[in-house]
């Protein structure tokens, strides 16, 4: 985690996290039906997030405004050039499945490119190889994130005009592409993190292994920030089954939450026991 910049907390900084959207409501406070979004990433954007952005995934406009570098993402930085993206979190919809944002995670940690070109990845630590789902709460308050996605996705999705031959998509209609983006795609101002999802993309057996550093990392960022992130799980993907992966319901995340809570409370209460034990002797 030494690796991983950490940014400098300004007084407009700490302010702007008390704002209404910037704020990361305690997960109890929430309905888990606002749980909604999928987001392919690696453990070093995780990192940033909670370390830096109060917990939040934010649009690339909003990281320099946090001290935030911007090292990874599809419109960041492709073929070399680096291009703004837009205010918004682009995530996939959890009934559309995982596997679009499984694509992501693998690309965003060396192992596949998009259509348009291979992403530069800057490499801190081993945090960056790690891939990562993020399951998310959308946070659009005024619906302009989802007015974007649907005058630049559904309705008129002119960029459909530049795909390559190779890209599936290449050829379809403007209907046809809208149709499918409205299913599998939502954007929002921002993606406040409520679970993480994680695996071993060369299949060495290391999920597990990779599970418990990211459980350890994030204790530490909560300790060094003072921020509670006890309430963000992180699961294995190969504890999901086929179903969940192709279509993650409300009742499937409250589910899993309810696992992990399950097990803190399992360590907590045998912590308690061993101390308790350790006094008596």
């Amino acid at each position: 985690m030494r690796r991983e910049p950490r940014t400098e907390k300004t007084p407009a900084i700490l302010a702007s996290f008390a704002h209404a959207l910037n704020y990361r409501h305690p997960i109890d406070t929430i309905p888990h039906e606002r749980i909604a979004a999928a987001h392919g990433t690696n453990f070093a954007t995780v990192v940033q997030a909670l370390r830096n952005a109060n917990g939040q995934l934010v649009p690339q406009p909003r990281l320099p405004e946090l001290g935030i570098e911007l090292r990874t993402g599809e419109t960041a930085m492709s073929n070399g050039a680096t291009v703004q993206g837009p205010p918004f979190v682009s995530a996939g919809r959890l009934q559309a499945g995982l596997h679009m944002a499984k694509h992501y995670a693998l690309i965003e940690t060396g192992h596949g490119s998009h259509f348009w070109g291979v992403p530069n990845r800057n490499v801190l630590s081993e945090a960056s190889n790690i891939p990562v789902i993020v399951i998310g709460e959308i946070v659009d308050p005024e619906g302009r994130g989802k007015a974007n996605h649907e005058e630049y996705y559904v309705r008129n999705p002119i960029w459909v005009d530049n795909l390559p031959e190779d890209h599936p998509w290449y050829g379809w209609t403007y209907e046809q592409v809208g149709s499918i983006m409205d299913a599998m795609q939502i954007q929002a101002e921002r993606v406040n993190t409520r679970m993480l999802l994680v695996w071993d993309p060369e299949s060495k057996g290391r999920d597990e292994t990779y599970r418990e550093v990211m459980k350890d990392v994030i204790a530490m960022i909560s300790a060094e920030q003072e921020i509670d992130y006890a309430d963000v799980p992180v699961r294995m993907v190969k504890e999901l089954t086929e179903t969940q992966m192709n279509c993650l319901t409300a009742d499937d995340v409250r589910g899993l939450l309810a696992i992990e809570q399950a097990q803190t409370r399992n360590r907590h209460n045998n912590a308690m026991h061993r101390s308790r034990g350790s006094a008596a002797s």
